[in-house]
């Protein structure tokens, strides 16, 4: 039982690690990106937050207004955002 134990502590701390691994090369890639394009960064940024705050407000929102009137504001937002964003990040914008 205790060797079962020790080996189920053994992987458990292995998983840790690579997520703390993972986490750290994630992060240190956004910081180098930050670095070599701040502007392009912070427009990402920012055009995700956008999208994140439109979704859910198209998720609260379906419950209160019609669907048409909802999906029509989304697609005029999406649209304007589209404009300002360099092509690297509006390819990702949904169509």
């Amino acid at each position: 039982m205790s060797h079962n134990h020790s080996h189920t502590n053994r992987v458990k701390e292995h998983f840790e690690d690579e997520a703390v691994g993972v986490a750290e090369r994630g992060y240190e890639a956004v910081q180098d990106a930050i670095q070599k394009d701040p502007m392009t960064m912070t427009l990402a940024a920012f055009g995700i937050g956008l999208a994140i705050g439109t979704a859910a407000a198209v998720l609260l929102a379906r419950r209160q207004s019609s669907p048409k009137h909802v999906e029509s504001f989304g697609r005029r937002v999406l649209d304007s955002l589209a404009d300002v964003l360099p092509e690297s990040v509006r390819q990702h914008l949904p169509r």
